[in-house]
């Protein structure tokens, strides 16, 4: 991700590149450039860091049924690269444990010593009982596969925590009516979407200090329907909805006219705009 990414995905209202220069100063961002990071992204979100693998092993899965295991391997390279790297591992590991020594602990001593070995071989009367048990052994080490298989469940239940509020999850930023209220005049008006960039979030945040939250989209609207001479020469940009906002405000509550009426291809005039009570464009 770039700055401008991580920026615009934080609704970021200041100047450009001061938020995203902080998390990386701080340590929250890793990488360079144009290719940055959440720092340790795979230990804090596992489930989420192995979609694309998981996504990888079912497409696998699928061409499999179908196909077969060849086929399979074609289709979906990254899966098949897993799965080879841990058919390796696990034969190596097989392959080691094999040749291990297998000879008693015991008789071992005796290997290196030139001494005859006692015939018959004592041993304790009466026996020990019980005798004892052979150590377990160990346990494998887990595989490439065995790891991203895990990856296919989800993470294990950590200690409960409250839930959160409904009401904080669903809050929608206090921009988002007057952002919808902006782009859908100047896609009627002009017939394309207008950018969204740090500059214009920066804009309509200083916007709703200065005007009532409650007024701001109708004041947006009537913005981008008027027709004076400067705002039509400037294409109604954004920055300077906040220049003349008071003066906009104004007019659009109480149905001063800021210009000629709106230009034939738009299919609207002036006073839909002013005669509006929730300041909404006419159909």
């Amino acid at each position: 991700m770039t700055i401008e990414d991580i920026e615009l995905a934080a609704e970021w209202g200041g100047d450009l590149d001061v938020f995203g220069a902080a998390l990386r100063d701080v340590g929250f961002l890793d990488g360079e450039p144009m290719a940055y990071r959440i720092h340790d992204w795979a230990d804090h979100n596992p489930w989420a860091n192995g979609a694309d693998m998981r996504s990888a092993k079912a497409r696998w899965n699928a061409a499999k049924r179908h196909h077969g295991e060849l086929e399979a391997d074609r289709q979906v390279p990254e899966w098949a690269a897993v799965r080879n790297a841990a058919s390796t591992q696990n034969d190596a590991a097989s392959t080691a444990a094999s040749n291990a020594p297998s000879k008693n602990p015991a008789l071992l001593k005796t290997d290196g010593s030139n001494a005859p070995s006692p015939s018959p071989s004592p041993s304790p009367s009466p026996s020990p009982s019980p005798s004892p048990s052979p150590s377990p052994s160990p346990s494998p080490s887990p595989s490439v596969e065995d790891f991203c298989l895990s990856a296919d469940a989800p993470p294990a239940a950590g200690p409960a925590k409250p839930p959160k509020p409904k009401a904080a999850e669903q809050e929608k930023p206090k921009t988002a009516d007057v952002w919808e209220a902006y782009s859908s005049a100047y896609a009627a008006r002009y017939g394309v979407e207008p950018l969204r960039n740090a500059k214009v979030n920066g804009a309509l945040a200083n916007l709703l200090k200065r005007i009532p939250m409650d007024e701001a989209p109708a004041v947006a609207r009537f913005f981008v329907g008027s027709e004076d001479k400067f705002y039509v020469n400037a294409g109604h940009p954004v920055d300077l909805l906040l220049r003349d906002c008071e003066k906009l405000r104004t007019a659009t509550v109480t149905g001063q006219r800021t210009g000629a009426p709106l230009s034939r291809h738009t299919g609207f005039e002036q006073r839909n705009y002013e005669g509006a009570p929730d300041g909404s464009i006419p159909a």
